[in-house]
């Protein structure tokens, strides 16, 4: 599976002209074209940032829709008076979106070198993504992969604020080992609300190489032995 994500920047003035352009517009464009399986957008107000990432079961697929993507880039400038046209497309480690609605959501950006690379990519799928899936008001929890940067991008969604603070402590518990893992002292950490959040049905995948077994994810052996 694959994936796409832009940020950009909105403004308090705007930012309800860009959600019900997303919701009534590019949306259901999205949802139609072959290959989709997601889509979720975020918000941070106080940073005046939007978020957006759509997941594609295949890396055809994903640049069959780049045109998505530029429109909606387009429209949101547009809306919004920039120039900003900044994408990254992924590949999706982990995934596992259920169809309950999310109204907010926690993220981690970090850039680790490669000798932690692999050992963090573990600890995530391992450790973090059977905890989240555990706790209560539990909506998804999405691990995306740069390998060439050398980045990973995570996501986990939650029913309402009050469900994502319960779940705080993982939270805390994922940054101390991904500092302890990785031998870093910072990362880009971050509370969003979700504004749009399109899953049309319960959906559990996992990078080429990987597998599940008993709800458990683990590396092929053909994988990780080459």
């Amino acid at each position: 599976m694959h994936s796409r994500s832009a940020l950009m920047a909105v403004s308090k003035e705007n930012v309800d002209e860009v959600v019900s352009m997303i919701k009534s517009d590019m949306g259901p464009r999205f949802t139609t074209a072959p290959g989709f399986c997601a889509w979720t957008g975020l918000i941070n107000l106080g940073l005046g940032q939007v978020f957006g990432a759509s997941f594609w079961e295949t890396k055809d697929e994903l640049e069959a829709a780049d045109h998505l993507g530029r429109d909606t880039r387009a429209k949101v400038n547009e809306l919004v008076g920039t120039e900003n046209q900044n994408y990254q497309k992924w590949e999706v480690l982990y995934l596992d979106l259920r169809e309950m609605t999310a109204h907010c959501a926690r993220s981690i950006f970090i850039t680790v070198d490669e000798g932690h690379y692999e050992d963090l990519l573990a600890m995530l799928v391992y450790q973090m993504g059977p905890l989240y899936a555990s706790s209560p008001g539990f909506c998804g929890f999405t691990v995306l992969v740069d390998p060439a940067r050398k980045q990973l991008f995570g996501h986990s969604y939650w029913r309402n604020e009050e469900d994502r603070e319960t779940a705080s402590e993982y939270g805390r518990r994922l940054r101390s080992k991904v500092k302890t893992i990785a031998g870093i002292e910072r990362e880009d950490f971050l509370l969003w609300d979700v504004y749009y959040y399109e899953v049309p049905k319960a959906r559990v995948a996992v990078k080429d190489g990987w597998r599940i077994e008993d709800g458990s994810l683990f590396r092929n052996r053909s994988a990780a032995a080459g």
